[in-house]
């Protein structure tokens, strides 16, 4: 009765320990893809930037054209 007992309790031990690596496993990704998500947000962020300098650059640029040509 012992011995069964003794396995129970290990194999329930075995099995905590292997439902424990994989919340740890699932936790890990998460991290890696929420990693990813903000990497991926910067990049958009600088790329609106960007794209705004741009902008403003191109209509000053206009505006120093059309105030040069009226005159």
């Amino acid at each position: 009765m012992k011995k069964k007992k003794k396995k129970k309790r290990r194999r329930e031990e075995e099995e905590e320990e292997e439902e424990e690596e994989e919340e740890e496993e699932e936790e890990e990704e998460e991290e890696e893809e929420e990693e990813e998500n903000s990497s991926s947000s910067k990049v958009v962020v600088v790329v609106v930037v960007v794209v705004v300098v741009v902008v403003v650059v191109v209509v000053v640029l206009v505006v120093v054209v059309v105030v040069v040509v009226v005159m």
